[in-house]
């Protein structure tokens, strides 16, 4: 899928004919839409570097402007390289590391 709806028909459609989704594939969706809603903020790669999320964008302001107010320092940094990309560091609690809850973090952040 390669929109927000798309990948909703999808998961509509998969548990339409087999039932709910086990958990590995509810998580699949999960980070799927992560994606989808990262491409949508010219988001290319996430990285975790402890004690940080390293997000690189084409549109850094935009997503300091949308992770204002989640615990932790947004900080924006550098300026942007050869390819118009720019570092937004995310430095958020330790307990938000934790992979799953992270990924809770930033799709309910990323939400556009």
């Amino acid at each position: 899928a390669d929109t927000i709806d798309a990948l909703g028909k999808v998961i509509a459609d998969l548990e339409s004919a087999y039932g709910g989704a086990p958990n590995a594939t509810k998580g699949l969706f999960e980070l799927a839409d992560l994606r989808l809603r990262a491409a949508t903020l010219g988001i290319r790669s996430v990285t975790r570097a402890d004690p940080d999320v390293i997000l690189r964008t084409s549109r850094p302001r935009e997503l300091e402007r949308l992770l204002a107010g989640v615990q932790g320092v947004v900080r924006v940094v550098g300026s942007p390289d050869e390819q118009g990309l720019t570092d937004v560091y995310l430095r958020p609690p330790k307990a938000f590391l934790e992979p799953k809850s992270l990924a809770a973090v930033l799709r309910k952040r990323l939400a556009v």
